[in-house]
């Protein structure tokens, strides 16, 4: 579910303006945990494949609502991604699967990727789940 979501804030919406390029090998680490890690964006247009060390995900940035499929931790979500600008941004939204509990928790994240320039990438999400806000930065480096 982190690198799903990690992957689509990389792609955020789109709409029928042209993406910026997002394309490279980046280092990302999230503001306040240092939790670093390294991922490549490969881009078509407003078509995106991110691929991290947990496998590849796939993004299409024109504004249309589109099905995520369902897995161990997320069920019935979708997102909705376009590009503005220097920026693409996404909104998610779905269930959380909690299979200990077998109870879902539905969540909504909205998240804006900015090409601050060609070497540097800046992820702002907001997540809310069970009425609780919370904002990650991510700043990614390209290597």
């Amino acid at each position: 579910m982190k690198n799903l979501i990690i992957a689509l804030l990389f792609i955020g919406p789109v709409s029928a303006m042209a993406c910026a390029n997002f394309a490279g090998n980046f280092t990302c680490t999230e503001v306040g945990d240092n939790y670093t890690y390294s991922l490549t964006v490969q881009q078509n247009g407003n078509a995106f494949t991110i691929t991290d060390d947990d496998g590849a995900e796939e993004f299409i940035a024109d504004g249309n609502r589109r099905s995520l499929p369902n897995d161990t931790n997320m069920r019935n979500a979708y997102y909705v991604a376009s590009c503005q600008g220097q920026s693409v941004l996404l909104q998610m939204a779905g269930e959380i699967f909690d299979d200990q509990t077998g109870q879902s928790f539905p969540f909504q994240a909205d998240m804006n990727h900015q090409n601050i320039n060609r070497n540097h990438v800046t992820q702002t999400t907001v997540t809310q789940v069970l009425g609780q806000t919370t904002t990650t930065t991510t700043q990614c480096r390209r290597n």
